[in-house]
């Protein structure tokens, strides 16, 4: 099996928690005043065929520069056109996977967080979304940085988290 096929079926059973540091940064709250790097975060939940919340993860393509082969949710960097943190996620969740923006209910954007990973400091506003018809959603992955995209229960992250 390979790295990644490991990585996704821990992932997908919650096995991930209390692990070392072997397949994605795991990241250490920082409280300080550093200037970081500002990312909005797009959690797109849905609905999976077992009845319970999903959200999307890609595998970033390994050519990138920056988190380069690493899990991550959709969002990326700031344009200048993007009039806020809702609009700049959805339109990078549209470059990422072709997630149309008008099948995105966006719920809410939380509170910016610093986070510091083994490589990156960054403060993550997560704007949180519901995939209204996801029949109606038909993946086109980007290959300049997308390598696959998967999901995963919401429950996983809800057990760090808590």
């Amino acid at each position: 099996m390979s790295e990644i096929a490991k990585a996704k079926s821990e992932l997908r059973r919650g096995e991930i928690i209390g692990k070392p540091y072997r397949y994605f940064h795991i990241e250490i709250e920082i409280r300080s005043l550093f200037c970081f790097k500002r990312d909005p975060i797009l959690i797109c939940l849905f609905e999976g065929d077992d009845r319970n919340l999903q959200v999307f993860l890609t595998l970033r393509t390994s050519s990138l520069s920056t988190h380069s082969s690493e899990v991550a949710l959709l969002g990326g960097k700031r344009e200048e056109g993007d009039a806020n943190d809702v609009e700049m996620v959805l339109r990078e969740a549209k470059e990422e996977i072709g997630l149309n923006p008008s099948l995105v209910i966006v719920i809410t954007s939380l509170e910016p967080r610093r986070f510091m990973t083994l490589k990156y400091g960054m403060t993550i506003t997560p704007v949180i979304g519901i995939l209204s018809n996801k029949d109606a959603f038909t993946p086109m992955l980007n290959p300049n940085e997308v390598e696959e995209l998967f999901d995963v229960p919401l429950d996983m992250f809800l057990k760090i988290f808590i």
